[in-house]
């Protein structure tokens, strides 16, 4: 029975032009809807970032976190279509325990990941309440733009340096500015005193 499991960042089908921001925000938005799901332990972002290269052996990730399952993907964006393939694998041994594949409009980013939070949840078994679904379909902004500047905030937050986070902030008020009532944003956001603690740890120079 797989009880955790770790988002790995997604890579691009064809690695020239890659875009990390995109990579990393659809492994951190579903992390953050599957985290809903209080049956399955879900490793944050900050533990499963540093698996962005491409040559990334999923099944090593997995037993260096120590979870269950992993599930990583693919995906390939030409001008306003996107394509994302997505499979969920078994650590112990390897199994296939879902694939799926979707090729949406970029302005359907948020269905697509709904759809791969709800097939996930379906090959774990997990039978969702009604407030689980509530909580993994909720959507904190329908403005993909600001969506879009809120990925990038969260890519450059966790870089730990003073450009890094100068950058994020600039994105996180980028993005509130399109949709003020966007919670991430404000969540991002709000992280920046964190982040610069972390920075000042580590001997990164502080931000004004």
């Amino acid at each position: 029975m797989v009880k955790s499991i770790a988002v790995l960042p997604f890579k691009p089908l064809i690695a020239k032009g890659r875009d990390e921001t995109l990579e990393m925000g659809i492994a951190d938005t579903l992390i953050t809807s599957l985290s809903n799901i209080r049956r399955v332990i879900v490793r944050p972002i900050s533990a499963v970032r540093k698996y962005i290269e491409l040559e990334q052996d999923p099944l090593v990730a997995g037993r260096e976190q120590r979870v269950d399952a992993v599930l990583d993907g693919n995906i390939q964006k030409s001008g306003d279509r996107i394509r994302v393939t997505v499979r969920l694998v078994n650590v112990r041994d390897g199994m296939t325990l879902w694939a799926g594949q979707f090729d949406e409009k970029v302005t359907d980013i948020f269905s697509v990941q709904d759809s791969i939070a709800e097939k996930v949840s379906m090959a774990l078994k997990i039978q969702m309440t009604a407030a689980d679904r509530a909580r993994v379909y909720r959507r904190y902004t329908e403005n993909v733009a600001a969506y879009e500047l809120y990925m990038q905030g969260r890519s450059h937050l966790f870089r730990y340096t003073r450009e890094r986070t100068l950058a994020a902030v600039e994105a996180f008020e980028g993005a509130l500015r399109l949709d003020p009532n966007d919670a991430l944003a404000h969540a991002g956001h709000g992280q920046r005193s964190n982040v610069l603690t972390l920075c000042a740890r580590s001997g990164s120079p502080a931000v004004a």
